[in-house]
């Protein structure tokens, strides 16, 4: 098993299902079920490598570990898994540092918790824009099991934004609380092949076919050539 924060018995910890770790038969209630331990997870749904987490001295919250049993985390692979899991840790232990519980978390505590995990002077361990935007998620994709199962208000708001182009869709729905800054995931990078076509029918005036286009008016080519090749060979953004 694997712990995710400090040690201490107040905190929110993470571990993993390892079927095959030995059990600590000098505890004597481990020791009663030792035997019985892979019937025990199967029944419970647990599989190797799924996360759990134990709460405050070492209590559980069955409808927190239930989110990591339960489809469609089950399809998900351990990967993330473990990106959910140390999300999810982390939020309860910030929650429980400003003494309020995950199921009555509000707005502010999202926003509070952003700040915190990027900006604030107190946390020596402060993360990029794209790693809180990645908790977010987590968070988002938690509270929505949790609203449909158990009737808890997410304190994640989201809001309806135009969607792009490609996506074919109307509006999708976006996490009010994201931070800016975040690169695209779909940046689409030139081949070489394909800048040079770009090269040399944007800049130049030649034609698909590789020839000069006659009706082409622009200015300055050679110039603008060179500038593009510099920003292209040094791996620098164009356009």
């Amino acid at each position: 098993m694997a712990v995710l924060t400090g040690g201490e018995p107040a905190d929110w910890r993470v571990f993993f299902v390892d079927p095959a770790q030995r059990p600590v038969l000098s505890d004597p209630l481990v020791a009663r079920f030792a035997d019985k331990m892979p019937d025990l997870l199967r029944s419970h749904d647990r599989v190797a490598g799924q996360p759990f987490l134990l709460g405050p001295y070492g209590r559980p919250d069955v409808r927190v570990n239930t989110f990591f049993s339960r489809y469609p985390m089950t399809a998900r692979d351990p990967d993330t898994w473990r990106k959910y899991a140390y999300a999810l840790g982390m939020w309860l232990n910030f929650l429980a540092a400003r003494g309020a519980a995950w199921d009555n978390a509000v707005p502010e505590d999202v926003e509070a918790f952003k700040y915190w995990r990027m900006a604030d002077e107190r946390n020596p361990q402060r993360v990029a824009p794209g790693t809180v935007t990645g908790n977010l998620i987590a968070l988002n994709v938690f509270y929505s099991r949790a609203a449909g199962r158990y009737g808890v208000v997410s304190p994640v708001v989201t809001r309806q934004i135009r969607a792009p182009a490609r996506t074919g869709e109307t509006m999708i729905a976006q996490i009010a609380a994201s931070p800016v800054g975040v690169r695209r995931a779909d940046v689409k990078w030139f081949t070489p092949d394909g800048y040079r076509r770009w090269r040399d029918a944007g800049l130049c005036g030649f034609g698909l076919d590789g020839l000069e286009d006659a009706t082409w008016r622009g200015r300055n080519e050679q110039r603008d050539r060179v500038f593009a090749d510099g920003l292209f060979e040094t791996g620098k953004a164009c356009g």
